[in-house]
């Protein structure tokens, strides 16, 4: 049984809902299974000839012995058709886990993009004693990007002007319960006014809204924190932040990290410690930015900072590995001169 108690309050700057308002799955599996947000699925080279793929998955055996297995994964188009197969051989020693790395090659790949989010789909199957025990299936688009200091934001070789807003959770009048059809709705508003980028203002978002994302051509900046250990209300994530920091900002990362459309993890927002130089910035800053790097090294990190100032240690010692900037318009101008060789990007701006 799950109990709710949302008595307290306030524990957040905006409406956070009541209850339970969000999809909830209970998966069962054999006793041989790939893991939880099992996959890591890459593509660390890309051309118009061919798309390279790294493809990691993690099983577990809970067995009381040890446990042959053939991963075998197929790689299909949009239309269906496969297009890349491969089958790797393990022994998963019992009551453990093991993981698998595949590499597989796509021919003239569809690139992902705003204007056309083309996605594949890798299905793999775990078969153990002649017999399949699990089906485990990663969507994922095949794109790349760069971040250039002086031209900008690049997705596949060419010059984006990002367009983005910044989204809290709720849907309005019809409240913090998530619904599909409702934040579809929403996306094709904002695509009409040419929104082509999301900040999930302040909070991991509904799984629902980055599938839509990659189906619909958005842009995403991923955000974990709206507070670390200083309270911005009195009941809010800073009374949880020593237990449950890294354990929720692990399970972002893993859920998260198989989607094309996210770009960018962003740590925090506005975060209190960033003012007056205390060092807890830059300290907090940079544990937080390893853990993303120990889960995902193929996007970067940004935190969105309202001090741009060369006292807040976040930017300067938070592993930050581009600056966010949250208005401070009259500083941007100076931004060259205050933070040499750093990239910056407006996380929130009128």
């Amino acid at each position: 049984a799950v109990k709710v108690d949302n008595s307290q309050q306030p524990n957040s700057r905006w409406y956070s809902g009541s209850g339970i308002y969000r999809n909830v799955w209970l998966t069962v599996t054999d006793k041989v299974f790939v893991d939880h947000w099992g996959t890591y699925l890459t593509t660390p080279e890309v051309s118009e000839q061919t798309a390279r793929i790294n493809l990691k998955t993690r099983l577990r055996n809970t067995t009381e012995s040890d446990a042959p297995i053939t991963v075998t994964t197929i790689v299909s188009d949009a239309r269906g058709r496969e297009v890349a197969r491969s089958s790797s051989e393990n022994v998963i020693a019992k009551g453990s886990q093991s993981e698998i790395v595949q590499e597989l090659t796509v021919k003239s790949p569809v690139l992902w993009s705003i204007d056309n989010p083309y996605l594949y789909k890798a299905v793999s199957r775990v078969q153990r004693n002649g017999r399949i025990v699990d089906t485990y299936e990663t969507p994922f688009g095949i794109r790349y990007f760069a971040f250039d200091r002086e031209k900008g934001f690049f997705l596949n070789g060419k010059r984006v002007k990002i367009n983005g807003v910044c989204d809290h959770h709720d849907l309005g009048s019809l409240g913090a319960a998530v619904n599909t059809r409702a934040l579809e709705r929403q996306l094709e508003m904002l695509k009409a006014m040419g929104v082509n980028g999301i900040r999930t203002s302040h909070n991991p978002p509904a799984p629902e809204l980055l599938e839509l994302a990659d189906r619909m051509g958005f842009i995403v900046m991923d955000e974990a924190f709206d507070m670390w250990k200083k309270e911005k209300t009195k009941f809010d994530y800073h009374l949880d932040w020593d237990e449950w920091h890294k354990r929720d900002l692990e399970d972002m990362i893993l859920r998260d990290r198989n989607h094309p459309s996210i770009f960018i993890w962003s740590i925090g927002n506005e975060i209190s410690e960033q003012w007056g130089g205390n060092p807890a910035a830059g300290i907090i800053g940079k544990e937080l930015s390893g853990i993303v790097r120990s889960l995902d090294k193929t996007r970067p990190i940004t935190s969105a900072c309202n001090f741009v100032d060369q006292k807040n240690t976040l930017i300067a010692k938070g592993d930050l590995d581009i600056v966010g900037t949250n208005y401070s318009h009259d500083r941007i101008p100076q931004f060259p001169k205050l933070f040499p060789g750093r990239t910056f990007i407006g996380t929130e701006t009128v």
